[in-house]
């Protein structure tokens, strides 16, 4: 008896504790990259234990107007840090030494696209920003008021923000289309070199180098340093 909308809109409520939810797309909102033929995503509802939830984006390809692939929760994660536009949530990793669990819970994120161009060769750099805490720590006797742990643990995430970034990437290059605002970052930055490209935009991106650079600030700790054993 319940309305599926608004079922829907409940669970986008939800974005300020999940890092793998996409922004909601209404229909005013694909009108827009339909005409422009840019390609974009849109959140893939999926029923689990009689519940609908969130689990990953179908692609629609900009060109064709038709499905173009799909992005599971890993790679949405990926695609929601380059693109900054992540409202909370929790980044997951493990200590390499120990195999112990440790999670940085996402206060802000800000991202850069930056597009290159030396003569016809185009590459991309991403600069990556991010403000948060530790929230979960289960490392025995681990004492985060060390800085040279905290250190270790701010390049724990962020080796793990570029490995995602780079996941994502490797998927959109593989299925030939551009949903991450790179098109977009080389048209404001480059508008020459854009009006070159842009009739295949989604076929010359999967050819483009992408660098990836992050740098997370842990501000503070959960309720206590005292990590669980």
């Amino acid at each position: 008896g319940q309305i599926p909308a608004y079922i829907l809109k409940d669970i986008f409520q939800n974005r300020k504790r999940n890092a793998r939810l996409i922004k909601p797309m209404a229909f005013v909102k694909v009108i827009g990259p339909m005409k422009g033929e840019r390609s974009f995503i849109l959140p893939n509802v999926i029923t689990a234990e009689n519940e609908i939830k969130l689990a990953g984006a179908g692609i629609i390809k900009g060109k064709t107007q038709t499905y173009g692939g799909y992005l599971n929760e890993s790679e949405v994660e990926g695609l929601m840090w380059i693109k900054g536009d992540l409202k909370g949530g929790v980044l997951k990793s493990s200590d390499p030494k120990t195999g112990k669990n440790i999670a940085y819970e996402i206060k802000a994120v800000k991202s850069k696209i930056k597009a290159i161009v030396q003569g016809d060769d185009i590459f991309f750099q991403v600069k990556m920003t991010s403000e948060g805490r530790i929230s979960e720590v289960h490392i025995k006797h681990e004492n985060l008021r060390n800085n040279n742990v905290l250190g270790q643990e701010e390049s724990l995430f962020q080796e793990k923000v570029n490995s995602l970034a780079e996941q994502t990437v490797a998927k959109m290059q593989k299925l030939k289309v551009d949903v991450g605002g790179f098109g977009e970052a080389l048209r404001i930055q480059h508008p020459k070199v854009w009006r070159k490209v842009k009739e295949d935009w989604d076929t010359t991106f999967s050819t483009i180098p992408v660098r990836f650079s992050t740098d997370i600030h842990i501000e503070d700790y959960g309720s206590s340093i005292t990590t669980a054993d």
